[in-house]
């Protein structure tokens, strides 16, 4: 690697002084820390996911775009910045592109989901579904005695409910944790768990960045979802309360 420092800084040279990639440069950075505040200062996730996504792409788009309008003569080992920058640029796209596809997958093909394909939570996720005009989840059974629920939101949208909860919970007690998952599923949290991963790698502003606040917000949205259509609060904390007393023995 030392003895390829001669041609970084020919590289950095043809980053900072050709004009046009200077100007990209500053350009981009400019507009990355734009999309940063703007990232911020929303509490709307949907926004916040579209911000977040073009402060990292801007953040690095100077630095690709660079590497590729620069005529490296040399051997492949001579042009290692620019091969270094191509590999790397493809590599993370790769990653993050199979990352966010087959995540849902892997909990799908674990060995310890059933799919519930029909009954009276098949049916009631079915009917809200429609209501919420959102593409209707899989409903999977996981074999865990630990009362959990939750969400994944991807080209294959699935709701996930222990065993222990199903248990656990009345019929009623369940349709609110159903309605609580389904508005999660509607406003695509995944996407937002998904993006502040990548924000965590790919972004040096990461660790200036909260982000408990927009989902207590999100938490707090999707209680009132439940609560507004089953018309009385007394369901969701008393499935909370069981909830909450059963997790302190795991």
């Amino acid at each position: 690697m030392i003895n390829q420092l001669p041609m970084w800084k020919i590289y950095l040279n043809h980053l900072i002084f050709n004009p046009l990639n200077f100007y990209a440069l500053i350009l981009s950075l400019t507009f990355s820390i734009i999309f940063y505040f703007l990232f911020k200062k929303t509490n709307n996730i949907k926004l916040k996911i579209n911000f977040l996504a073009s402060h990292i792409v801007l953040l690095f788009f100077p630095f690709i775009f660079s590497a590729i309008m620069w005529s490296c003569t040399m051997s492949v080992m001579g042009c290692s910045p620019k091969m270094f920058v191509f590999f790397t640029s493809i590599a993370a796209i790769l990653i993050t592109t199979l990352s966010f596809f087959l995540l849902p997958f892997i909990y799908n093909w674990s060995g310890k989901n059933k799919l519930i394909d029909e009954g009276i939570i098949k049916e009631f996720v079915k009917k809200h579904s429609k209501k919420l005009n959102v593409k209707e989840p899989k409903i999977y059974s996981l074999n865990d005695a630990n009362p959990m629920a939750y969400s994944i939101t991807n080209l294959n949208p699935s709701i996930f409910i222990s065993a222990g909860l199903s248990e656990l919970l009345s019929k009623k007690e369940m349709e609110s944790v159903l309605l609580h998952e389904l508005y999660h599923h509607k406003n695509k949290v995944y996407f937002w768990k998904f993006s502040i991963n990548l924000l965590r790698i790919f972004s040096p502003l990461a660790t200036f960045i909260s982000t408990s606040e927009p989902m207590k917000q999100e938490e707090k949205e999707a209680d009132n979802y439940a609560i507004n259509l089953q018309k009385t609060n007394k369901y969701l904390l008393s499935a909370k309360k069981k909830i909450n007393k059963l997790k302190k023995t795991f």
